[in-house]
């Protein structure tokens, strides 16, 4: 026998009462391990006092004496925090050193999956995103339910964000000073606070579609462990989670049974209205047998948000029960005026269920999950008990079209139309946000409160779930070198000399670019425009719309020269610029050579990341700077 995690707990209106009540069950519970042959483990035994932040109850207990038969009179001291179950428990509920603890773990992970990738080679974002959502979210979020609900979780946030950034820098490749607010935005990787509402949001619906009995749901109301009167109802995380009200329970279907059947039903609402089987329907409509009942459902056409369905019952030629049912959805209706009229129908051998249309025909029998479980279960109650009740009793369903004529009831139809007509419906619920659909309108909204003056947002657009399309055109070439590469240059934190001036003053970069070298300028290529114009000029001298091209002066002495200005390695110059790239400059931007067509739209990240390969530039860190002549 192995027990790991036990807790004893004592509850009292001062410290030193609870320590006695604990030190005796602990004491009863060690002698019965001694009188089955097993013991207690007094290295992993622990000692903590829960207490109010300002209010101390008697006295603090530094530690708890008690008497270990096999080992004698022991003490334990007394422990600001503990682990039970993975969780870091605080004698003040302060979780700040359990999101210490799990950030910790996450960098851990983070620096351990450092030999999967880096910046240059390795994962791709895709894979990089698997890791973080299976690895490193499940450990940053664990025992997320104890907090989530509490107020002042402010620091406990900010932990975790700090960790988290960490883990969204190594799946973009991008520098450690890059600004993490719009990193976000373009790795499309919500903050942590949003995650948790998301992911508390997950756990409560999981709750509410629990069975009524299950523990979590009843140990709010039924502990036998609790020293206290449940009467009291103590506010717990779990209380805060549970709602005042749960919604009707309907137990699941085994997984293989999908679809209910039953060999005294006939659904031929399946096949497809052929002119034999119109005329075969329609005979039966209007020869019934006095025995026999006829169950029609149809839609009453009213100008209101809500629909609103009608059903009428014959038993033969004889109007038996008809009435009305509304709800905000179409199937809706239809399934609660069908279960209405069945449950009207007396006890006759045989029943015909005549529909409008196939809209419902999806759901009627159905018993896997689906919207209108609720319903159709009821539905299918009704069939089982009737079909229970004789073996005699048979069910057809029959579809039927609404514009024959000749259809019995029609009037009673129309005046229950009218009816409805005078009655005002109210408008239908806001349908509630999927807690996925909530995690994107906060991280939207977020974005709409967010002050965007900084040059890199202009490669993000409003959140949609997915990384925008410049970050999208820069993975696409499966390049992890050059897309790393992208998300630095749309910062302006890359191997360039602005950001070698800014954030590496004294590291003795080179920041002018190679075009400024004399090798560079002696290689270079005439102008094809100055050597066209001056031939053109000497082709025909007195065209008004022509002048001699410019004719060089005498040289100055080299004291008076002006001193040519120096190209700076930057992006505007590198990608726009630079002489020494002009062919793959025009050769892959053409005429789109701008900053907003390069950072702001999908054709451009590709563009961008073909230069980069074709000009090998803006890929390494700047060479250091040459020493003085």
């Amino acid at each position: 026998m192995y027990v790991d995690d036990g807790a004893i707990s004592g509850f009292a209106s001062s410290h030193r009462v609870s320590a006695q009540l604990v030190r005796t069950g602990l004491e009863d519970i060690t002698h019965w391990l001694l009188r089955n042959g097993l013991h207690c483990d007094p290295d992993k035994t622990e000692f903590i006092s829960f207490f109010p932040r300002r209010k101390h109850l008697g006295g603090l207990i530094t530690e708890l004496r008690f008497h270990n038969l096999p080992t004698g009179p022991l003490a334990v001291k007394r422990s600001d925090t503990i682990r039970y179950l993975g969780i870091f428990l605080h004698h003040r509920f302060d979780w700040t050193h359990h999101a210490t603890i799990m950030a910790n773990r996450a960098r851990s992970t983070i620096r351990a999956l450092n030999i999967l990738g880096n910046s240059v080679r390795g994962l791709d974002y895709a894979n990089w995103r698997r890791l973080f959502h299976a690895l490193i979210l499940p450990i940053l979020t664990y025992g997320f339910p104890l907090y989530s609900t509490q107020p002042g979780t402010k620091g406990v946030m900010k932990i975790l964000q700090t960790a988290q950034n960490d883990a969204v820098r190594k799946m973009s490749g991008c520098f450690k000073t890059t600004p993490i607010s719009p990193l976000h935005y373009l790795m499309a990787i919500p903050p942590i606070s949003l995650t948790i509402n998301k992911l508390t949001s997950v756990f409560t619906l999981r709750i509410q579609r629990l069975p009524p009995f299950t523990l979590i749901r009843t140990i709010t109301t039924f502990n036998p462990a609790a020293d206290w009167h449940l009467t009291l109802h103590p506010e717990t995380a779990l209380t805060r989670l549970l709602p005042p009200s749960f919604p009707p329970f309907t137990p699941p279907s085994p997984p293989a049974f999908t679809i209910w059947s039953h060999p005294q039903v006939r659904n031929n609402t399946i096949t497809k209205l052929s002119r034999e089987s119109k005329e075969a329907i329609k005979h039966i409509i209007s020869t019934p047998s006095y025995d026999t009942f006829h169950l029609f459902v149809r839609i009453l056409i009213i100008p209101s948000p809500s629909f609103s369905a009608a059903f009428l019952l014959f038993r033969g030629q004889t109007l038996v029960h008809h009435g009305t049912s509304n709800h905000f959805t179409r199937v809706g209706a239809l399934l609660s005026a069908l279960c209405d009229g069945f449950a009207y129908a007396p006890i006759s051998n045989h029943i015909r269920i005549f529909l409008p249309d196939l809209s419902i025909n999806n759901y009627l029998f159905r018993t896997s999950k689906h919207p209108f479980l609720a319903l159709s279960r009821t539905f299918t109650n009704h069939l089982s008990s009737f079909l229970l009740s004789d073996p005699a009793h048979h069910v057809d369903l029959f579809r039927y079209s609404i514009k024959w004529s000749g259809l019995p009831g029609q009037s009673v139809f129309e005046d229950m139309e009218q009816r409805e007509q005078r009655i005002v419906f109210p408008l239908p619920p806001t349908p509630l946000l999927p807690p996925k659909g909530r995690l994107l309108r906060d991280f939207q909204h977020m974005y709409d409160n967010t002050n965007k003056s900084s040059r890199c947002w202009q490669s993000i657009i409003h959140p949609d779930g997915k990384p925008p399309p410049f970050y999208l055109g820069a993975l696409s070439r499966k390049d992890r070198r050059t897309s790393c590469s992208a998300v630095q240059l749309a910062f302006d934190h890359a191997f360039t000399s602005s950001y070698s001036q800014h954030m590496r003053p004294t590291a003795g970069d080179n920041l002018y670019c190679p075009c400024n070298s004399p090798s560079a300028l002696i290689s270079l290529p005439p102008s094809p425009s100055s050597d066209s114009r001056m031939a053109e000029f000497h082709n025909n001298p007195r065209s008004p719309s022509l002048s001699p091209p410019h004719q060089p002066h005498a040289p100055l002495p080299r004291r008076q020269q002006p001193r040519p200005r120096r190209r700076m390695n930057t992006t505007a110059h590198v990608l726009f610029a630079c002489p020494l790239h002009s062919s793959p400059r025009q050769r892959i931007f053409g005429r789109y050579s701008n900053d907003a067509f390069v950072f702001g739209t999908e054709d451009g990240g590709r563009k961008l990341s073909d230069f980069q390969r074709a000009a090998n530039r803006l890929l390494r860190p700047l060479p250091p700077r040459p020493d003085p002549p």
